[in-house]
């Protein structure tokens, strides 16, 4: 379902990091609907570290630079409606524009 057309909204700015960066255990990212909290949730608290994913992902295909992996979701998942604005923010090492987007 993440591939259909406007179903990845991203942000308009992440910090590039060197290599061998790893994201802190304790960054927390958040999703607001219509400004009531709906996702909260720490890197530390994935099932597979990033690391791990990275390298799944890339025994079966060739990552780029700039290249997304969809990791799944917290605890919090809902069905959205028409109208609804979703607020995506980030805290601690990562910088990252809050994403809004409107569901259509």
């Amino acid at each position: 379902a993440k591939g259909f057309d406007g179903f990845g909204p991203m942000s308009a700015l992440l910090r590039l990091t060197p290599p061998g960066y790893a994201l802190p255990a304790e960054l927390r990212l958040t999703t607001h609907v219509d400004g009531a909290l709906r996702q909260d949730a720490r890197v530390g608290d994935m099932v597979f570290d990033i690391p791990t994913l990275i390298a799944h992902v890339s025994a079966c295909m060739t990552l780029e630079p700039g290249d997304l992996i969809f990791t799944g979701t917290p605890e919090g998942v809902a069905p959205l409606a028409p109208g609804q604005r979703v607020r995506v923010t980030s805290s601690g090492a990562l910088t990252l524009a809050p994403v809004e987007h409107g569901v259509a």
